[in-house]
């Protein structure tokens, strides 16, 4: 997609080869249009078109814009089933999305999933998407879901006027737990970390993402540093509290966190992932288990 396109009314083309096409800025989930006197702006959000009242999880817009190179997935609205195609471009020195949506449903490859139900079919649709933003060891988000969602939190709560703290985790002698049981072993810790993290936030505003080998990053929406330590230090004690029990081993976890909230100084995510890493070695010198804001 060239600079050619000054606005989707001159794109003809794609309408014809698809059933809706939009351009998305995916960092503010915002339809817009690039009319010859500047930029329109939708009042509608880019995923209401789904009938959801939040942004899409894979989103493949925000992909496309971190990444810039063209992605595809598939989607579903009533009885319906949608290809969206996301091609980033650029306009005047900003940065947009193109989005193309073509009904799929009476598609041979659609057609090949007939003797199943259309929940099933919206069923494979979740699964498929999920799997793309899921570490498949933890099931938590893995690192692309990170770098796709964090941004979108920054900017919202920047333009929102709303706090935003972000945790650092790192299990405590984890290379120790893997040398000395197994790396089966220490599989079996980080799936049980994953979920004691998992039941210790709040599903709908907060996520929990796998950020290495043994690290995991936490987003707390609208939740200042010390509110956001108060949360922290409860994930921190259940893991202390857990009976990590594989086979016939017992074995003691701890983990060490670094808090930190967005600022004026501190608003960019590299910025904001750098301050809390650093809290979490200051913890790790100061002797482990225990955590730094």
């Amino acid at each position: 997609m060239d600079n050619r396109c000054n606005s989707l009314s001159e794109c003809d083309f794609l309408k014809e080869l698809f059933d809706k096409v939009r351009i998305i800025n995916p960092l503010k989930n915002e339809v817009v249009d690039l009319p010859h006197e500047g930029v329109t702006v939708s009042k509608s959000k880019c995923y209401s078109i789904w009938m959801r009242k939040s942004k899409c999880e894979n989103c493949i817009s925000i992909r496309a814009f971190n990444e810039n190179k063209t992605f595809i997935k598939v989607e579903y609205k009533d009885t319906r089933i949608y290809s969206i195609t996301a091609t980033p471009i650029n306009k005047n020195g900003d940065r947009y999305v193109v989005e193309c949506i073509k009904d799929v449903t009476e598609s041979m490859l659609i057609n090949e999933l007939e003797s199943i139900s259309i929940d099933e079919v919206y069923n494979k649709i979740e699964k498929l998407n999920k799997l793309v933003i899921t570490d498949e060891l933890t099931g938590c988000y893995n690192r692309r879901y990170l770098n796709e969602r964090l941004p979108l939190e920054i900017n919202e709560s920047q333009e929102n006027g709303e706090k935003l703290s972000i945790v650092v985790m790192d299990i405590d002698n984890f290379k120790y737990i893997n040398d000395k049981y197994s790396h089966q072993v220490g599989d079996y810790v980080l799936k049980e970390i994953g979920k004691i993290i998992r039941n210790n936030i709040r599903r709908e505003y907060d996520w929990v993402s796998r950020f290495g080998g043994e690290e995991f990053l936490i987003s707390f929406k609208n939740i200042d540093n010390e509110n956001a330590v108060c949360s922290t230090e409860r994930i921190r004690q259940n893991i202390e509290a857990h009976k990590f029990t594989y086979n016939d081993l017992n074995i003691n976890v701890t983990a060490s966190f670094g808090v930190v909230e967005l600022s004026d100084e501190i608003n960019e995510m590299s910025d904001l992932i750098a301050a809390a890493d650093k809290n979490l070695y200051k913890a790790k010198e100061l002797g482990k288990n225990m955590i730094i804001k």
